[in-house]
Parts: C-alpha cells; structure tokens; sequence
C-alpha cells in the first residue's frame, strides 16, 4: 500500500514497468488521485491519507504493462491496500530526475 502522494522533488519523469508473474492477478496496479480540495498540492515526499483523495483510475498490474507520469504537485498516484499477505507487487523503475534539485534535498548524498 502506497498512500497518495507526487514522488520526491527531484523527479521529473517516472515510469514504473509491471513485472507479475502472470496474466491471472487481481493485484493492484498504480491508482491516480486528485484531492478533494481542488486548491491542495504538494511538492513531494509524503504519501497521504487516502480519505482525503478520490481514485480516478487505475492501471492495471499485468504483464507488458507500465504506468509514466511527469512529477507535478498535482501528479497524485498510489498503491490501494491489498489483502493477500503473500503477494509481491515486482516492479522496475526508472525515471529521469533534476540532479542539481536532488543535491539541493540531500546535500550529503
């Protein structure tokens, strides 16, 4: 579970590949948020509540798929709740970030 939330500052690009291991998952995928108060954004890095969201869509966990967005701080995704205990959501992830603003977050790194 993921809460809804608009990825680390630094990004720019993200795009996220599914890598179940078949076709049969019921699993979530990546689901797209706005916030119930249409004024309210945040510039990254906590994930919220998600009774403060409705779900637009939702992009389903199979093979061959992936899900890309521009990092905005209205760009709200997450992973809905899912009930079995055993499952592991693989995925791989690339994305294209601003360095100078990643250095600007995290100095020491």
């Amino acid at each position: 579970m993921l809460g809804p939330h608009t990825d680390m500052p630094h990004r720019i690009i993200s795009i996220v590949f599914y890598l179940p291991e078949s076709d049969q998952t019921t699993l979530p995928g990546t689901s797209i948020y706005e916030p119930r108060d249409a004024t309210f954004e945040c510039p990254g890095g906590p994930h919220h509540g998600f009774e403060n969201f409705r779900k637009l869509a939702t992009i389903r966990f199979k093979p061959n798929t992936a899900f890309a967005f521009f990092k905005t701080p209205k760009a709200f995704h997450g992973v809905e709740p899912w009930a079995e205990p055993e499952f592991a959501r693989d995925t791989m992830q690339y994305e294209v970030h601003d360095a100078d603003r990643a250095f600007y977050y995290w100095p020491n790194r």
